[in-house]
């Protein structure tokens, strides 16, 4: 292959994507951020949005497209929705980048995995606005749990963590529950004023991403306050069963590691229950990701045209990925 070749590498995400041009050798040669890219929303949208990432990226730099031996994008939801029409209006973008390459569609659930554990064998759980785990055993096995969205899932996400501070809260003004610090400060947060302003409020109209960033406010007040840090403990927990269950389901004794990563787990009561609830059960290593999802594409797409993940790759990749985690987190 031409030394000049790269790959254009896409984290689909539900509220924004981002997409990195990277040579075969792991050399970030261009990166941007854009407009959502996710399997709930239409053909025609994920399409559009996708290309216009795609020229963004190339013509910022100059990129000549010719160079570029695959396209690989992790997109937002779950697996089942990934659709042969979806991934045929995908795959007509090369027409209009009058390009030809193969295109490499996986759910955001493998990218995550594949940038966790670098294509190793492992369990990847994740919680940030979401979560959901998803692991490959040494023969090949595949397992996921938790892709279905907040409604039937996302246990100890931020959206959930967020979610359980607001209940708190109402549990604690009507009467049913504890009092708990977390009034305070959710107050502050929304301009609220008394209590009456707090049952006003329409909650179900903030977006999830919203609802999420109260994870952040529970952190802290879990310094001092039992409820926020009984919330934080027990979403560990929620995310150390999501673990606990790809293992089993794939063998236990076929895995040896458990890579987590996502904002929620910055969280020391988050990740201090995490570990201490897999290790009560299951001997396994449990570690930080390796890479983030957009290079979990990259290296899905190292593995189909066949090139070497050798050390020389991994460093390189290594001192690109906190450029690209510094993007993801704008």
């Amino acid at each position: 292959m031409s030394p000049n070749s790269y790959i254009i590498s896409v984290d689909g995400g539900a509220s924004s994507s981002l997409c990195a041009t990277i040579s075969l050798q792991g050399d970030l040669i261009g990166l941007e951020k854009g407009k959502p890219i996710a399997a709930i929303h239409s053909n025609y949208r994920v399409r559009k949005n996708l290309l216009n990432l795609i020229k963004k990226t190339l013509k910022k730099k100059g990129i000549d497209i010719e160079n570029c031996k695959r396209i690989s994008v992790g997109i937002a939801g779950t697996p089942y929705i990934l659709e042969e029409k979806l991934i045929e209006s995908i795959t007509q973008i090369l027409g209009d980048l009058d390009h030809e390459c193969d295109f490499l569609i996986n759910p955001d659930i493998k990218t995550t995995w594949a940038g966790a554990t670098a294509l190793e064998e492992g369990v990847s759980v994740y919680s940030g606005t979401g979560s959901n785990a998803y692991g490959i055993n040494k023969k090949g096995k595949s397992v996921g749990v938790d892709f279905m969205g907040s409604l039937l899932g996302d246990n100890g996400s931020g959206y959930d963590i967020g979610v359980k501070a607001l209940r708190s809260v109402a549990e604690s003004l009507d009467g049913r529950g504890e009092n708990t610090s977390l009034k305070g400060t959710i107050f502050e947060e929304f301009g609220l004023k008394k209590e009456a302003d707090f049952f006003r409020k329409d909650w179900r109209s903030l977006p999830r991403k919203r609802i999420a960033k109260l994870s952040k406010i529970v952190n802290e007040e879990a310094k001092s306050d039992k409820k926020a840090k009984d919330i934080l403990e027990e979403a560990g927990d929620k995310l150390a069963d999501y673990g606990k269950t790809v293992i089993r389901r794939l063998d236990v004794g076929s895995v040896d590691h458990i890579y987590y990563s996502g904002g929620v787990f910055k969280s020391p009561y988050v990740l201090n229950s995490f570990i201490q609830n897999i290790r009560r059960e299951i001997t396994v290593g449990i570690e930080e990701a390796l890479f983030n999802p957009v290079l979990g594409a990259y290296l899905l797409a190292c593995g189909d045209i066949s090139v070497t993940i050798d050390d020389d790759l991994l460093i390189n990749l290594d001192k690109i990925k906190k450029k690209i985690d510094k993007l993801r987190r704008r």
